[in-house]
């Protein structure tokens, strides 16, 4: 999207004292976005005093075999895309991530969070935005199961209701987790 995740995760660093590099990475199907992201970016880095590198590209992280970035940080805020609302090739892309874990409907968000979980280190961590049927639906409890057999989830959250936003379409939520 338009980086305010890695853009705020920069401003974060430099509020507590981050003294060593930081690799900023980036990947979108969007050229808009992308560059909307690359404009954030170049700002936020040019009032940093953090060495900073931002590497952008347009690309589809789930047409990738793994996500090898070496980051000790993933943050998130993945597409969702509900199983009605997928192509032929997104659900196909979708259940080829997570096989068995592919259970009735799901969201397509979830393969991005299985995949970034897969990707972290050992204290890694992994925050994200998923839909809130992720962290709570049927349909998920063995993709859960798998995340939390190496993830500990150390925040778990709704971020409120229909009634809260009423022009949402999904209700959303967070999660927050370290890898060991």
């Amino acid at each position: 999207g338009s980086a305010e995740f890695l853009r705020e995760a920069l401003r974060q660093l430099q509020m507590r004292g981050h003294a060593h590099r930081v690799k900023l990475v980036g990947w979108d199907i969007s050229p808009a976005a992308l560059a909307m992201a690359q404009f954030v970016l170049d700002w936020e880095r040019s009032q940093s005093n953090l060495d900073v590198e931002v590497v952008l590209k347009q690309q589809d992280a789930l047409a990738l075999d793994a996500w090898d970035t070496g980051a000790s940080l993933i943050l998130m805020n993945p597409p969702f895309i509900s199983w009605q609302g997928m192509g032929e090739e997104q659900r196909k892309r979708l259940t080829d991530r997570l096989g068995a874990l592919a259970s009735k409907r799901p969201d397509y968000a979830s393969a991005f969070f299985y995949t970034a979980a897969d990707a972290l280190p050992n204290d890694g961590v992994i925050g994200a935005v998923l839909p809130a049927s992720l962290l709570d639906g049927e349909s998920y409890v063995e993709l859960r199961n798998s995340i939390a057999a190496s993830v500990t989830p150390h925040l778990i959250a709704r971020l409120g209701s229909h009634t809260v936003f009423a022009d949402a379409v999904v209700d959303a939520g967070l999660y927050v987790g370290v890898r060991g």
